[in-house]
């Protein structure tokens, strides 16, 4: 069945599986975030005993997936052992760092392998029209729970105009986030997969429509990045740019004026 958050929650509290022993996979995760509002199936990382556990209570094997399926929630696979064809660490490993949303643990999407998050993102069909439409706006809490997951280093990055517009409640949604970041930041990103956008610069593999910037923004912004780093504000811990270095004809244009 296609999986909603809303659906995925209660049907992982009603499971009640053990703590520190699993932690939801790639396609949870994005819908967690919000990257995704709908996925067509969800993946669960378990250690091997909870594996063990699993089969003996009547779960599934499932030769498609290399693992077992859940006898009472379809579309819904656990997998262990060596999960290295798709994320950056071990089982045990991801368990230890995940993060939760809603008392519920996922795999931090620093862990994921870019190309296995884009090939989530493309193969997510159901109940959209074409692509644009997989995502929704762009909204501050979406943002906020965005950038935590992505873990960026602090003092690098800068939250620029669109994602200032929304955490001071100037508007409600956006299309586009554009994050502004320092050369050496750019260079990073570049290296773990973010994909070359010829409008920015740079695009996140896992968020539609989150892109970086680097170099000369003096089309929109009063000062250099260094410095729009150095005198961002914060709004939930996120560093966001100063709207006083925000050339206001951006602004107007931003608001469609």
């Amino acid at each position: 069945m296609p999986w909603t958050w809303d659906l995925l929650r209660p049907a992982l509290e009603k499971l009640e599986l053990p703590d520190g022993q699993y932690v939801v996979g790639l396609s949870g995760a994005l819908l967690a975030n919000e990257s995704l509002e709908v996925v067509d199936e969800v993946e669960l990382l378990v250690t091997d005993d909870l594996y063990e556990d699993l089969e003996r209570w009547g779960w599934i094997r499932d030769q498609g997936h290399g693992g077992l399926v859940c006898p009472s929630e379809d579309d819904l696979f656990v997998r262990a052992g060596d999960v290295g064809d798709a994320y950056r660490a071990t089982i045990a490993e991801l368990v230890r760092e995940a993060w939760h949303q809603d008392g519920i643990p996922l795999v931090s999407m620093v862990q994921v392998e870019p190309r296995s998050a884009q090939a989530v993102v493309d193969g997510t069909t159901t109940g959209v029209a074409d692509d644009h439409a997989r995502y929704l706006a762009w909204t501050w809490e979406r943002v906020r729970a965005t950038l935590t997951d992505l873990d960026l280093p602090d003092g690098e990055y800068v939250v620029g105009l669109s994602g200032a517009m929304l955490a001071n409640e100037s508007v409600e949604a956006a299309e586009e986030v554009v994050l502004l970041v320092t050369d050496a930041l750019y260079e990073q990103l570049a290296q773990r997969g973010w994909v070359p956008d010829e409008n920015y610069g740079l695009e996140c593999p896992t968020d539609a429509d989150l892109f970086v910037r680097t170099g000369d923004v003096s089309d929109t912004y009063r000062a250099a990045i260094p410095d729009l780093v150095a005198d961002g504000w914060r709004q939930d811990g996120i560093p966001v740019v100063s709207m006083m270095q925000i050339d206001p004809r951006a602004v107007r244009s931003f608001l469609g004026r």
